[in-house]
């Protein structure tokens, strides 16, 4: 059975957004927590920026059950649209933070909000049958290294 392009296209370009949203702030987030004179040791900011880089996948990690349950009940695309709103509302937030307390809980927020990847998984599973499953799941990793 060929694959459902036009559904695995939307899916990816929905799914591609976590990694994104998760590796975006790499290059600069140093010196985004160096600007906000928490402490002027190298090895602190080093400690500081790993709060701020991890507290998005604790986040994911406590709220992704809840995201399968309400993607069960109030279904998949709401909660794929609301993922991706959530990303486009955090990224604006977390790039108008004047302290660290800010960006960790725009990025706690941020990891929150963003339920995407079970999701991802489950419309995979959905939309493929038994001939096709295993290319069309062996393509949701490229999202992330696209990402």
């Amino acid at each position: 059975t060929p694959l459902p392009w036009r559904q695995i296209t939307v899916l990816m370009l929905f799914r591609i957004s976590e990694p994104i949203s998760f590796t975006v702030l790499f290059p600069f987030v140093y010196f985004m927590v160096r600007d906000f004179h928490i402490t002027e040791d190298p090895k602190e900011i080093g400690f500081y920026v790993g709060i701020v880089a991890s507290v998005f996948s604790i986040a994911q990690l406590i709220t992704g059950m809840l995201w399968g349950f309400l993607s069960d009940r109030l279904g998949r695309r709401p909660i794929m649209l609301f993922g991706v709103l959530g990303t486009i509302v955090c990224s604006f937030l977390f790039g108008l933070s004047k302290s660290l307390l800010w960006a960790v809980m725009v990025r706690l927020l941020w990891g929150s909000l963003n339920g995407n990847a079970g999701t991802a998984k489950t419309i995979m599973a959905e939309i493929t049958d038994e001939t096709n499953q295993a290319r069309g799941f062996s393509l949701l990793p490229l999202c992330w290294n696209l990402g």
